[in-house]
């Protein structure tokens, strides 16, 4: 039975006259909230412009009215502060809400699960499409994943719901058909969960006027066929918020007009392979921001790989996390040790402005590599240049050396301008420029079709298109 008041509630925060399709969800979540019920999962699955985020807003602020504990997370800090950005609640990553770190015995630090203390509380996850049960990704056994260490934080306490946002277009984890976290037989079959599963069809807002929204519904709309269809049969609709780019000009142009009204941290390139990524790059330095060297102060970096090195466990972030933009505000020296070649910046964290600047060094080697991170054989051959230093030490000795040591810790980064579509989801941007991809054959498949409407949905104000054919368009 659904809480009456719980309900009333959310209506009252929602910001407009709710659809039959919204109400019955409000309906749902109050039915789950309520104490007697057997549910424990309630997945709220949404399109982009249905109103799921206006309807989590809503519920955050019910749950704050009737004083009940509600904690939210995201996979990745942009993802976190576009969160906190809609509900107006502070919200964090999983890995900082669940998981505490504690030193090692043999130096370094490893993670432990944190214990759940609120009882009756609800846990609401968005961007929940990019969660995975795959086993080795959880931080505290290799033998268990990510959902499986959220699933036992949650509902460590008594009483304990957990709601799982997202958007079932969207790209899923690598090496998945589908998103795990999104669906109900997941913890149905795998953790005995009763589950709720709600779906947002309809697409309402700013459908009349967004281009973005239209045509991100489309692609939407096309993939639902379940068929590969033939080339030309997606047409786009141009409009003031989604541009076509037709030459080098157009593009450099866009991309400084972005940056000069919105600035760096708000305008992003996607394209699909981290070859183009890198090559785009190099060009926005060069040609529009006209920068020189390596690395310069301004330059905006993505973070590559977990790093746990450079920032306190208890900072807003807890630390440095693979996705996270930082700026370089100033660049100190440049150094070539160990067969590898760093650079020691100041660093500030983009999505944690509250996070004072901090001193690290970054590995150069990567910005102008074509692989995601260090290559596996370079890692291993960095390693053991490291290790010769400590020769002399007994070997248990030796890897605490080597935990402590800055050069072995050094933030993997490439630039942050151009990014795969995988590095940019759960995000948001002012301006989104997409790069059409070379096709073996002129066909659109359902993956390629994801892959658009993840890229599309990730801006807030303008898409600008490159080297799309005129098959794509009206």
């Amino acid at each position: 039975m659904a809480d009456s008041v719980l309900f009333q509630r959310i209506l009252t925060h929602f910001p407009y006259e709710p659809s039959p399709e919204q109400r019955s969800a409000m309906e749902a979540l109050a039915e789950f909230l309520n104490p007697d019920s057997r549910q424990r999962v309630f997945i709220l699955r949404g399109y982009a412009g249905t109103g799921k985020t206006s309807l989590v807003a809503a519920l955050v602020r019910a749950l704050h009215d009737a004083g009940r504990e509600a904690f939210l997370m995201a996979p990745t800090g942009r993802a976190a502060k576009v969160m906190a950005g809609y509900s107006g609640t502070a919200a964090r990553t999983i890995h900082k809400q669940i998981y505490a770190v504690v030193p090692r015995s043999g130096g370094g630090m490893s993670f432990i699960l944190r214990p759940n203390k609120s009882k009756n509380a609800v846990f609401l996850v968005d961007e929940a499409s990019m969660l995975t049960d795959r086993t080795g990704d959880s931080l505290t056994d290799a033998s268990s994943s990510l959902l499986d260490d959220l699933v036992s934080y949650v509902f460590h306490a008594p009483g304990s719901r957990l709601i799982l946002v997202g958007d079932r277009a969207q790209l899923p984890p690598v090496g998945y058909e589908d998103s795990p976290a999104l669906e109900g037989r997941t913890f149905e079959n795998g953790y005995g969960l009763y589950c709720t599963e709600i779906d947002l069809t309809r697409v309402y807002r700013q459908s009349e006027q967004s281009a973005i929204l239209q045509n991100a519904t489309r692609v939407r709309q096309a993939m639902e066929s379940g068929a590969t269809l033939p080339w030309g049969s997606l047409k786009f609709r141009t409009g003031s918020d989604f541009i076509r780019l037709e030459d080098g000009y157009d593009i450099q142009s866009a991309i400084e007009g972005a940056y000069s009204q919105e600035g760096l941290s708000e305008t992003i390139l996607i394209t699909r392979s981290n070859k183009r990524a890198g090559a785009f790059n190099a060009q926005i330095r060069s040609r529009v921001l006209l920068s020189e060297g390596e690395i310069a102060s301004g330059d905006l970096l993505m973070v590559v790989k977990n790093n746990y090195f450079w920032v306190d466990e208890n900072s807003p972030c807890g630390f440095i996390a693979n996705g996270d933009l930082a700026e370089v505000m100033s660049v100190r020296r440049e150094i070539e040790l160990y067969g590898m070649r760093f650079a020691r910046v100041e660093l500030s964290l983009t999505d944690y402005p509250q996070m004072p600047k901090f001193e690290a060094l970054i590995l150069l080697d990567t910005l102008y590599s074509q692989a995601p991170a260090l290559p596996e054989e370079r890692s291993r051959a960095f390693f053991e240049q490291v290790m010769l230093d400590y020769e002399d030490l007994p070997p248990h000795k030796r890897f605490e050396a080597l935990a402590k040591n800055e050069y072995y810790n050094a933030i993997q980064v490439k630039f942050g301008y151009a990014v795969t579509c995988h590095k940019a989801q759960g995000g948001g941007w002012d301006n989104v420029l997409i790069e059409q991809v070379w096709m073996p054959e002129p066909k659109l498949s359902r993956e390629y079709l994801r892959w658009l409407y993840t890229a599309i949905t990730r801006a807030r104000k303008r898409v600008y298109l490159i080297g799309f054919p005129d098959e794509f368009f009206e």
